[in-house]
């Protein structure tokens, strides 16, 4: 996808008078920008074309925090989530450093049913394990009507090796070996529920495995006929990118974007560096090809759409929004770290309101003291990095900072800074520390 390529005069849609908004939400699993931008993905393009694309959201390093922001609109270190969310006793992990998203948290699922929406969950989900007492049952359990085509952590048999076309698949908590190419199942799924078994108003998630590893070449169906797969992980990467867009098509076709809120967006930067990119710069970094994330909002709701947003926006906000699309009222109880970008959709010269970013991922997870923290801020322009090598033990911290405008891919650390870097260094590390000190 190439952003300038966005920049397309669509008519605003229309919603039915009087009906409030179906919402999608797509998540793709280990995608950045740079990918979007050199691989052909047709239909996230006419998506783009429908909606405003975002180009400063940050999400974490790492999948389940961010699916942690996304469900529920708090930052993972509130809840312990340093890091992935592993199946039980798997890596040696103690138990109690692996925890899952608690169910007490208010879910996306429980914010919409509030207000009469029919909810489902279909794929990846990587959010609980069997410490948290459900592991097939989890989505149902967070508020889901039903979550079917899910890989409860990432694809796997049941020997435990990872595989696109012989998977653990969860229909509503029943599991079953699944033959069907995981990215063709899981749009089916949805496309199956949404037309078939549920009405308007409906909130769904569909989140796809790809194009997270193993990689390997997709069915030639999901490919265009001239499309010919390379030898290496990063060509396979890209043809699994094809083959979901195709799907995102399947997906666009069965439903109305007249009235119908579609979010895309992905849980952190690719692992398989291009040619043309650093590999220590990617997932599981703090560094902007790994956090920051595409984000695509299309559909109802958008005005002047075809546009580019340089607000600041985290993928914790996506919570607040969906209640402002849907009407959903977040109880006075509930803690969020979510701000919602509502005003951003509706009107273009709205830039949001969020003068800062936050990520932080950090080992080991579960109740703390914290061992390791590696966090970041940023505002329109700066971005300062902090590593904490021994949580708040007597090794100092190591603090980089980059000017983001004049050197977007992070080669150049600012060394000696001037007076007013000094001033807006001071400012970022006061949001990171007040962050920090949240939880």
């Amino acid at each position: 996808m190439r952003i300038a390529s966005l920049l397309l005069a669509v008519a605003a849609a229309t919603p039915a008078s009087g009906q409030p908004p179906d919402v999608l939400v797509i998540v793709a699993d280990d995608l950045g920008w740079y990918d979007l931008e050199n691989i052909p993905t047709p239909n996230l393009d006419y998506l783009a074309s429908r909606g405003v694309a975002f180009t400063r959201a940050w999400g974490t390093p790492f999948c389940s925090p961010t699916r942690h922001t996304i469900q529920f609109g708090r930052h993972p270190g509130r809840d312990g989530m340093g890091g992935v969310v592993f199946q039980q006793g798997q890596f040696g992990k103690p138990d109690v450093n692996n925890p899952g998203s608690p169910f007490e948290n208010l879910s996306l699922a429980e914010l919409t049913k509030a207000v009469g929406y029919s909810t489902g969950h279909f794929g990846k989900w990587h959010l609980s394990n069997a410490v948290a007492g459900v592991e097939n049952e989890a989505p149902r359990v967070h508020g889901y009507d039903t979550a079917r085509a899910v890989s409860i952590h990432n694809l796997q048999t049941a020997s435990g090796i990872s595989s696109y076309y012989d998977w653990l698949r969860v229909d509503d908590g029943v599991e079953k070996s699944e033959p069907e190419y995981a990215t063709r199942a899981q749009a089916d799924a949805l496309i199956q529920w949404w037309l078939g078994e549920t009405g308007s108003p409906r909130f769904a998630s569909l989140a796809f495995n790809a194009p997270h590893s193993p990689f390997g070449p997709p069915p030639a169906d999901l490919l265009p006929g001239t499309y010919t797969v390379g030898p290496t992980k990063r060509h396979q990467f890209e043809a699994m990118v094809v083959a979901m867009d195709t799907k995102i098509g399947d997906v666009l076709a069965a439903i109305d974007l007249d009235r119908t809120t579609v979010f895309f967006v992905t849980d952190n930067g690719t692992p398989v560096a291009a040619p043309q990119q650093d590999p220590s710069k990617l997932k599981g970094t703090l560094f902007e090809g790994g956090i920051n994330v595409p984000l695509i909002v299309s559909g109802w709701g958008i005005e002047n759409p075809g546009r580019e947003s340089s607000a600041l926006i985290s993928t914790v906000d996506l919570f607040a929004t969906i209640a402002d699309l849907t009407g959903a009222r977040i109880p006075a109880t509930s803690t969020l770290d979510s701000v919602s970008f509502f005003p951003c959709l509706r009107r273009p010269k709205v830039k949001g309101t969020r003068r800062f970013l936050f990520s932080e991922n950090f080992a080991p997870s579960g109740p703390g003291p914290k061992g390791v923290s590696r966090s970041a801020a940023r505002n329109g322009r700066f971005k300062l990095m902090l590593f904490d090598a021994d949580g708040d033990g007597p090794v100092p911290n190591r603090e980089t900072m980059y000017d983001l405008r004049n050197d977007p891919t992070e080669s150049a650390p600012l060394g000696f800074l001037t007076p007013s870097q000094k001033a807006v260094h001071a400012d970022l590390l006061e949001h990171l520390r007040s962050m920090q000190a949240q939880f």
